[in-house]
């Protein structure tokens, strides 16, 4: 037997795919923004090495503070102790100037997307 297709019943028809969305083309790439953006990265890459050596630093020297042969000998003692405070006062700086920079970096990059 031959079924015959019920003329009432209508096929489905077919999922249309949409097409992905396109990025406006009427927005320009800020350049500007993008060179200073990738100069802040690179600020505070340069700043967190900078950190990191100093921390180093400050871990030597808080080494040399706590040998006995340090704190036996006055002026040994003495010149570790103010390195370890100019190492204390360069961090503080550089952990300032850090921050700022990540802070900028932050705002630019929500900026640029």
């Amino acid at each position: 037997k031959e079924v015959k297709e019920d003329p009432k019943i209508k096929e489905k028809p077919e999922p249309v795919a949409t097409p992905a969305p396109t990025p406006p083309t009427n927005v320009p790439v800020n350049k500007e923004l993008k060179k200073e953006l990738a100069r802040y990265r690179k600020q505070t890459e340069q700043l967190e090495e900078q950190l990191k050596l100093i921390r180093e630093k400050m871990n030597a020297l808080e080494l040399q503070l706590a040998d006995p042969s340090t704190y036996s000998d006055k002026e040994k003692f003495k010149q570790a102790e103010t390195a370890y405070a100019a190492a204390q006062k360069e961090a503080e700086k550089t952990n300032t100037a850090y921050e700022a920079a990540f802070e900028k970096m932050i705002e630019l990059e929500e900026k640029a997307n």
